[in-house]
């Protein structure tokens, strides 16, 4: 982790730390900070299913969130994508 500005980074230097990030994020109970915020699996649901964002705002299809399938990479590299991010941050209900 790196604070910078009162914010915290977290880098991962491999792929398996990327993919137990991911896990525990779609883990039924959990819920992971993101700043001042909690996210869960429930939120990123949300977000796919919301008719205001499309795939080209988020990248995310209902197959990257299935907690089922461990060891989809390029579903933690859309997990981790600014877009998302962003949407998050604004999310109401993640605040």
């Amino acid at each position: 982790f790196i604070y910078v500005n009162n914010n915290c980074y977290c880098f991962f230097t491999t792929p398996l730390f990327w993919l137990q990030w991911r896990n525990r994020l779609l883990s039924s109970t959990a819920e992971l900070r993101l700043g001042n915020q909690f996210i869960s699996i429930n939120h990123l649901h949300d977000i796919v299913d919301n008719k205001t964002y499309t795939k080209l705002d988020h990248s995310l299809m209902k197959s990257d969130i299935n907690a089922k399938d461990r060891h989809s990479f390029s579903s933690c590299l859309k997990l981790t994508s600014t877009d998302l991010f962003k949407i998050l941050n604004d999310n109401i209900s993640t605040q």
